[in-house]
């Protein structure tokens, strides 16, 4: 009963953020804290921007080339997948096992060959 009371006598609830000695603390930890994030994501846009935008220029410039050649050339196209397929799984099968019963499949069909 008396805690309510007091509450009751009250005209409005203290305040600890209008304290500037208490703001600043609160402001400086939370800027030390976030500074690593800030510094990570700006070095993700500057990497971003500089390194992956020209590599990611150049991949499309190789998929829209491919695209046309297999448009142009379906008969060449076709064995040329499939060749580079065969290569893709035996070079990643020593990397992953999942890809090692592929690689025994293909092994398989070429000694039947």
């Amino acid at each position: 009963v008396v805690h309510a009371t007091g509450r009751m006598c009250l005209s409005d609830q203290p305040d600890p953020l209008r304290h500037a000695p208490l703001s600043v603390l609160l402001r400086g930890t939370s800027t030390a804290l976030s500074a690593p994030w800030l510094l990570l994501r700006r070095l993700i846009f500057w990497a971003r921007l500089y390194l992956l935008s020209p590599v990611l220029s150049c991949m499309w410039n190789v998929l829209v080339a491919l695209g046309r050649f297999a448009i142009e050339v379906p008969c060449l196209s076709i064995p040329c997948v499939i060749v580079a397929n065969v290569l893709l799984i035996r070079s990643l099968s020593s990397f992953s096992a999942a890809l090692r019963p592929l690689n025994d499949l293909l092994a398989a069909v070429a000694r039947a060959a």
